[in-house]
């Protein structure tokens, strides 16, 4: 608790165990193989590849395999948010994976059977991406693998409702984030960083660069601020966050964050997990009883970013007693 106040984030070691990740490892893969016909060990298969590759993340689509959904009612991740949010009544989102794809030195076979070692610059992600997902001129925090209460997600807000609608709570109300690392991340196979301690300047960065706020709020995701590259100082101040397998890194949503690409010849494989406090008035579960099954949805952004129905979820995944409580299927 007192690193995640004086720094904004936090890194806890073995909160998946060995066999757990490589599972969730596992689930990806096939998904890749049955979705986008990717093969683990067929590089030349990569170029079939789903959207937001520039940033390392597969898609905008729920992942709903059976492991997974197990990682998001880990009681090693429920712990660690209890601990963050000092509250024992949470709720778990259900959100995507992602995969940086090697670029370095990569191993290609030929037709004769031979090897050949190739590299592949076009598949590095972005190497300045700096962002907040909490606008702090409206106070609206990203709701992404939960359903808001008030507007959608990419609906623009009136800045004079800061600290009026209950769900514009993003600076008054504890909002995380977090990457559970499936594999060995250090800095070559690319990986998160962030401004450590900036949740205690955003007040007086935000005075200098409102108009920056107030223009990402008309645009596509208003919850979405991008630092501006003149911004020097805050860029100077960005620091790499290398982690092994089956650690979790959990940040504030007030700090500027991203990631920087793959320069090596293996991936970088995660997924991405949050807690909120279920009493929080900005978000609802993401399970809802009644929504639309996922194969009577026709637009593919829609899965992203809508209820789920529970008749969606895993035949083979099973609920644990806190589970369901997280799920927002039981009342704490």
């Amino acid at each position: 608790v007192s690193t995640q106040s004086t720094w904004g984030v936090v890194v806890v070691s073995n909160v998946l165990t060995q066999d757990e990740s490589e599972l969730t490892e596992e689930e990806i893969w096939s998904w890749l193989n049955r979705d986008y016909s990717v093969e683990k060990d067929d590089i030349k298969s990569y170029k079939f590849w789903p959207p937001l590759a520039n940033v390392g993340i597969l898609g905008s689509q729920a992942f709903l395999e059976p492991q997974a959904c197990r990682n998001r009612q880990n009681p090693n991740f429920y712990r660690v948010m209890e601990t963050l949010f000092e509250d024992r009544a949470l709720l778990t989102a259900i959100e995507r994976v992602g995969i940086m794809r090697p670029t370095v030195g990569v191993k290609v076979k030929m037709a004769n059977g031979s090897e050949e070692l190739r590299d592949y610059p076009q598949w590095k992600s972005l190497s300045e991406w700096l962002h907040m997902d909490m606008n702090p001129a409206t106070g609206r925090a990203t709701t992404f693998g939960f359903v808001p209460t008030g507007e959608k997600h990419g609906d623009s807000s009136e800045p004079e409702d800061f600290h009026v609608k209950p769900n514009h709570n993003g600076l008054t109300c504890l909002k995380t984030q977090g990457v559970l690392a499936l594999v060995d991340c250090p800095e070559e196979v690319g990986g998160f960083h962030c401004v450590p301690g900036f949740h205690k300047v955003i007040e007086q960065w935000t005075e200098k660069y409102r108009e920056q706020c107030l223009k990402a709020n008309m645009g596509m995701d208003p919850t979405t601020v991008q630092i501006p590259k003149e911004d020097t100082i805050t860029w100077s101040c960005v620091q790499r966050v290398p982690v092994r397998r089956g650690s979790l890194i959990v940040w504030n949503s007030k700090l500027p964050h991203g990631s920087f690409p793959n320069n090596s010849n293996k991936p970088r494989i995660v997924q991405y997990v949050r807690m909120l406090k279920a009493s929080d008035p900005a978000v609802r579960p993401r399970l809802q009883p009644g929504a639309t099954r996922i194969q009577n949805i026709s637009r593919l952004s829609e899965v992203g970013l809508g209820p789920i129905s529970p008749e969606d979820m895993p035949e083979n995944f099973e609920y644990t007693e806190l589970g369901r409580k997280l799920y927002g299927l039981d009342p704490w």
